[in-house]
């Protein structure tokens, strides 16, 4: 008897356990059966967000999806502990959509979480989350205009190192609104909240119905045209409170009744500071070097390890206000990936950079003659793009003199130089290559 015991305890574990999580992949343009999985086999971004069960995983492709064509109705997901993403050390997938109906992009499962994945959407709403969902490293554009119209809304859960843009007239980037459904509670933590439009909010904080909303803000920019925080409580028995710390915001208002609307300033904040911005009118809102959002947050493993672009979250003295860390232009190498052309007459360097980049690569090409000076050609330049810190292979084609000369066995040397540009700025290398053999 005793000898069976382990036995059975194995098979109440065996019966016990739970099935694993699944990994689903979507891709823009699928291929393959389209079972979303494997990679090859990536299904539309709507079947792997119906399939997704509880626990499973969605990973996005990069790309742009509903292009050409925006998609016309919205993705929810409701099961829980869901993780939805892009892949990290690729741009962030981008999801248009043109949806007149309702909010594109719904999340609304216990513990489910958004990461790494932008949102435009050409009408009024953008991102939903509740249920205790978090979404991290999101950049939202909601373009529609109305007094609710929000980029992002968010009843219950977490917004960290995300972008919420209204560029329209009205509306608000971001709101926490606890209406007659129930009672709201955020976190907001180094985020951008910017309403463009004279009638429009950063963030909107309200309640009605006997409820409550609570929304804290840390390290956060909320800029509007109207106003940069707005607290409001309406009816008997709600309240709406917004407690903010070292956050950078253009101007804060409360409406309501009487004690149903409170603003809690925890210190360390800018109001009515300008934030300088790299370029507001396209969306880039990462910091200039003399912004006063620089190194004026609160560092905490709470603000996340990553900021949106992906960079470092901790850089400097301190952490910085808003979505973006203050990062330095991309440091890039370049190096010969062989002293060999092809017989097609590549050559071919490699290069590798810091940061996620545009990088151009130009080249020349010197013969040596004698009694007189060099023939020097020059290479026509390859622009390609680089993911951050993985090495990406570059041909430039030999002129056709060049290439004919070489092959009659002239002695030809090689230069190149390489201009890696991002947001943060540009970085340079250079290489050589002495003697230039041909296969």
């Amino acid at each position: 008897m005793k000898s069976l015991l382990p036995v059975a305890a194995l098979l109440s574990l065996a019966v016990a356990a739970p099935a694993h999580a699944a990994t689903l992949r979507a891709a823009p343009q699928p291929r393959g059966n389209g079972q979303c999985s494997p990679a090859p086999n990536a299904c539309t971004i709507q079947q792997a967000f119906a399939n997704a069960g509880t626990g499973d995983e969605i990973v996005l492709a990069p790309g742009t999806y509903g292009s050409p064509a925006p998609y016309t109705s919205g993705l929810s997901m409701t099961m829980a502990n869901v993780r939805i993403h892009g892949t990290h050390g690729f741009p962030r997938p981008k999801i248009e959509f043109n949806d007149l109906a309702d909010t594109p992009v719904s999340i609304t499962g216990a513990g489910d979480r958004l990461e790494y994945v932008d949102i435009h959407n050409r009408a009024s709403m953008g991102l939903r989350l509740a249920g205790g969902s978090t979404a991290s490293q999101v950049f939202v554009r909601a373009d529609g205009s109305a007094s609710t119209a929000y980029t992002c809304e968010i009843t219950s859960g977490r917004l960290d190192n995300s972008v919420c843009w209204k560029p329209a007239e009205s509306g608000a980037a971001a709101a926490t609104v606890a209406d007659c459904a129930g009672s709201a509670s955020v976190v907001y933590r180094n985020v951008t909240l910017v309403g463009r439009g004279s009638g429009a909010t950063g963030l909107t904080v309200r309640a009605f119905c006997g409820n409550t909303a609570d929304a804290r803000a840390t390290n956060v920019i909320a800029r509007g045209g109207e106003w940069g925080f707005h607290v409001g409580g309406g009816g008997t028995g709600a309240s709406a409170t917004l407690h903010a710390d070292h956050s950078n915001y253009s101007s804060e208002f409360d409406t309501g009744a009487a004690n149903a609307s409170f603003f809690d300033d925890g210190g360390g904040n800018q109001a009515g500071q300008p934030v300088l911005f790299v370029n507001t009118s396209v969306g880039n809102f990462r910091e200039r070097p003399n912004s006063p959002t620089v190194n004026k947050g609160i560092s905490a493993a709470a603000n996340g390890p990553r900021d949106l672009g992906d960079a470092p979250r901790a850089r400097g003295a301190s952490t910085d206000i808003g979505a973006f860390e203050l990062q330095p232009p991309p440091t890039c190498t370049l190096r010969p990936k062989t002293n060999r052309a092809t017989p097609q007459g590549k050559v071919q360097v490699v290069a590798r950079c810091t940061q996620a980049a545009s990088v151009t690569v130009r080249g020349t090409v010197k013969r040596k003659r004698k009694n007189t000076s060099p023939k020097v050609y020059a290479l026509k330049p390859v622009t390609v793009s680089v993911a951050a810190n993985v090495a990406k292979v570059v041909a430039l084609e030999l002129p056709p003199e060049a290439l004919s000369k070489l092959r009659d066995g002239a002695s030809e040397s090689a230069t190149f130089t390489l201009r890696a540009t991002n947001a943060n700025g540009a970085g340079t290398a250079s290489t050589s290559i002495d003697k230039i053999a041909i296969d």
